[in-house]
């Protein structure tokens, strides 16, 4: 699972988004050492038992980023590497917020340079608690929606924030917009899927909360593409059984998880885990990671 792919290196503001070179190496590489399906075929497999008869893997995205059409797409076409885009629900829309507030975060992170700040009426060292207490990430994780989307607005309001962005590389930030997501969807080896509107960590929100969220979110990116959204990938791997079952109740079948909550989650046919992908290692490192995440969580 990735996340962005970018021009310049930008490890320095965030470990989501792969290098250009590094990413074309590391799809090489999965191109001659795994088969590649589509994520419908590999819930299909889970579904069926088969076993194919050699190492099979998918690759998908998380989040939407611009870059994944920009940069990622015509590397993935080059080697005909079918691959889903997990978007969050915003870049079908037009009127949208074009980050996500993981961006935002790392923006506080680099303007305050370990200073002390006072966000949500507590005390930080940067990002971590004064007190000793959880960190202002684990912090905007485990909070409901309304306490969350105040925390956000308080730092998207500093002038520091805005400033910095405005001088921040696009690529590393920008979302899609509903034309990108279109275009995106129309390339045959492309599946688009759900990351849920707000990227919530759904398992830490009430369940009503958590269900609007994953609903909406099939909503509009069905308006913008107009074709069925049945997968959705939680976002920070955050699910539990009754977010599964609000997720089949507002239209999903099929999700995945990053690691499995629990070892009677292995072999279900509606639930896979994945291996995220770093941009903070070599590419070489990255495969070497890879390849013993496969050999855990593999199933083909």
């Amino acid at each position: 699972m990735f996340h962005g792919v970018v021009e310049e290196p930008s490890s320095w503001f965030s470990p989501r988004h792969v290098h250009v070179p590094a990413f074309e190496k590391q799809i090489a590489y999965l191109k001659e050492n795994f088969r590649i399906i589509s994520t419908e075929e590999a819930f299909h497999c889970q579904g069926t038992n088969e076993r194919p008869d050699r190492p099979t893997i998918t690759v998908s995205f998380d989040d939407g980023y611009a870059n994944n059409l920009r940069n990622a797409l015509p590397i993935l076409s080059a080697y005909d590497i079918p691959v889903t885009f997990y978007v969050v629900g915003p870049c079908a829309e037009q009127e949208s917020v074009r980050y996500l507030w993981p961006d935002l975060v790392a923006t506080l992170v680099q303007v305050s340079k370990g200073a002390p700040l006072k966000i949500g009426g507590k005390n930080y060292v940067g990002v971590q608690d004064a007190a000793g207490g959880v960190s202002l990430i684990q912090r905007i994780k485990k909070v409901g929606p309304e306490e969350r989307d105040e925390l956000l607005d308080e730092i998207a309001a500093r002038k520091d924030i805005k400033d910095f962005m405005t001088n921040l590389p696009e690529e590393v930030w920008r979302m899609m917009g509903p034309d990108e997501l279109k275009a995106l969807s129309s390339n045959p080896l492309v599946t688009i899927g759900s990351h849920g509107y707000g990227h919530y960590n759904l398992a830490n929100i009430p369940l009503e909360d958590a269900e609007r969220d994953m609903s909406h979110a099939k909503q509009v990116l069905e308006t913008c593409i107009g074709r069925s959204v049945k997968e959705l990938a939680f976002p920070d791997g955050s699910y539990s059984e009754e977010v599964i079952e609000a997720g089949r109740r507002s239209g999903y079948s099929h999700f995945m998880a990053v690691d499995l909550n629990a070892r009677e989650h292995a072999g279900r046919e509606d639930l896979l885990p994945r291996h995220g992908v770093s941009a903070t290692t070599t590419w070489q490192s990255t495969m070497f990671f890879l390849n013993a995440a496969f050999a855990k969580k593999g199933f083909c």
